[in-house]
């Protein structure tokens, strides 16, 4: 009887057992990296996409209604910006608890934990509902002063239709159906951004609303239709609800904290300014939205990843590894387009809104405080993940009570909206170090490790704002006299990329790029790669 083949033998022994696992281990790692890229990709475009059409809208309503009225427009986004808040962490608890509970739990209890989760969304959010209308009807509010309290009301039936978009987003995305998320958000901001930019003209402002308004409705339709399968329905609430919020409540804190940072601009401007500087600063908030897509776009799709390997290992130290290569990516991509942003935006806002010309030193004060928000984005998901945010919401506390104190020193000083540009600036600043130094105590495993940590991914942002400042202050004044402003532009803009791709090569940063260049089927990109890695 013939014995077994060589083939069959290396299948059998341990050793080859090891190396064909290896082997599986090594396709399964590249599947999940490719994966991971056609994800973050594939939501980033789509991202990009509805923020190139909302852009474009911003950009024709903003010329269209002048500084005034646009400034009411964004006073009343704040309503939808906080009221989303009232879902007081529900949706983090889902965000949390769904997945284990899909490989753990029965279908039943699944659900049951799914509905308990939107009886309770819908049972606060008439809370708030009712809690606007009084605080409407107590006295005149400069909210309202525009619009009235029936615009401000229809914002606060937009904030239902937001919440139930994230609540079927939430359960989609834990069921590994991101695409669908993506496509969801892309006929929100195209259905409403075309809607609100037809009805501009005829109906100003409320066209905008309308069409604001629009867009959620067949975007909860597209979802609800794909969606309902994942996410029941229900209108009252269950133990399970009680169980979410306590989950999900220390999470909510965090990001609570997070939207306030990112709005108590708008605040403090609509309280102690006017409407109409609001609008000028508007312009600031389109570019600095447009380019924080791109790192929260990345931390959108790690986000899920970083719960799983926690739920797998229960280590932070091995999950904060998940991180490290989209950071790099962040802190090194980011700081370039800011960088070069940074000397067209006078010459865009010339271009496009010249009512809006007060308005540029403070978006390009902005564009620099963007990167501190950059650095915390991919972070704050790990943070969340881990279960660690309370310990950082004193953190976020205490940024937000040093920004409002810069902004009433800049204001009374007389800064105005530049001051209050500033004082965010600064104040993101400060919060994108905190949460990369909280990370590094699990990314690195020494002090030094740590701050290296800190320091690397720190310093394009840090070098980006002195090169930039250094450039528009010390060298922009002796040419303005002998050359237009838009070679002067050019000039400058040249400079710093220079100087930037003259670093990156030298410090040759890991952030998987090259990499992937090296690995695209387009001959362009691999000629690129070849290039960067040429001795």
């Amino acid at each position: 009887m013939a014995g077994p083949g060589r083939a069959a033998l290396t299948r059998l022994s341990p050793r080859g057992r090891r190396s064909g696992g290896a082997r599986e281990g090594a396709r399964w790692k590249v599947s999940q990296k490719k994966q991971f890229v056609r994800d973050t990709a594939g939501f980033a475009l789509s991202q990009y996409l509805s923020r190139f059409v909302q852009l474009f809208r911003g950009l024709i309503a903003a010329r269209l209604l002048g500084p005034a009225a646009y400034g009411s427009w964004n006073a009343l986004l704040l309503v939808l910006d906080y009221g989303i808040l009232t879902q007081l962490g529900l949706q983090q608890g889902l965000d949390q608890r769904v997945p284990g509970s899909l490989t753990r739990d029965s279908t039943e209890q699944t659900n049951r934990l799914k509905r308990g989760g939107v009886a309770g969304m819908t049972v606060l959010w008439i809370v708030f509902a009712v809690g606007t209308a009084i605080y409407l009807v107590v006295r005149p509010r400069r909210l309202a002063e525009s619009w009235g309290a029936w615009g401000v009301m229809l914002m606060v039936v937009a904030v239902l239709l937001q919440m139930l978009i994230y609540y079927h987003g939430t359960l989609l995305r834990s069921h590994g159906r991101i695409g669908v998320v993506s496509k969801t958000m892309t006929i929100q901001a195209i259905v409403g951004g075309l809607t609100g930019l037809g009805l501009v003209f005829p109906f100003g402002v409320w066209g905008l609303l309308a069409g604001w308004l629009a867009g959620q409705v067949i975007a909860l339709a597209y979802i609800r239709r794909l969606g309902a399968p994942f996410a029941p329905l229900a209108l009252v609430p269950n133990l399970q609800t009680r169980e979410l919020l306590m989950l999900g409540f220390p999470i909510f804190l965090f990001t609570a904290s997070n939207t306030v940072l990112r709005s108590i601009d708008r605040v403090m401007i609509l309280k102690f300014l006017s409407v109409e500087a609001l609008g000028y600063y508007s312009i600031g908030l389109m570019g600095v939205s447009m380019l924080l897509y791109l790192p929260d776009s990345i931390a959108y799709v790690l986000y899920p990843r970083l719960i799983a390997k926690f739920a797998e290992t229960g280590d932070a130290d091995v999950t904060a590894r998940e991180m490290v290569r989209p950071l790099a990516v962040v802190a090194w991509v980011m700081p370039l387009v800011v960088g070069i942003a940074v000397f067209w935006v006078r010459e865009l806002v010339i271009l496009f809104l010249p009512q809006y010309l007060p308005g540029v030193r403070a978006l390009s004060v902005l564009l620099f405080g963007s990167l501190g928000l950059a650095l915390a984005s991919i972070p704050a998901f790990y943070i969340m993940a881990i279960r660690r945010q309370v310990q950082l919401v004193p953190l976020a506390l205490l940024t937000i009570a040093v920004e409002i104190g810069l902004m009433l020193l800049f204001i009374h000083a007389g800064a105005k909206i530049e001051g209050v540009a500033l004082a965010v600036s600064l104040g993101s600043g400060l919060y994108g170090l905190g949460l990369l130094g909280f990370s590094a105590m699990h990314a690195a495993a020494t002090t030094s490790a740590r701050i290296g940590f800190v320091m690397k991914s720190a310093l394009p942002s840090i070098l980006t704002v002195l090169l930039c400042t250094g450039l528009y202050l010390g060298l922009r004044p002796h040419l303005e006299s002998h050359l237009p402003e838009g070679v002067i532009s050019l000039l400058l803009c040249s400079v710093f990329v220079a100087f930037y791709l003259l670093l990156a090569r030298r410090l040759r940063p890991r952030t998987g790029v090259v990499a992937m260049l090296g690995e695209s089927s387009w001959p362009f990109a691999r000629m690129i790669a070849g290039v960067w890695t040429r001795d």
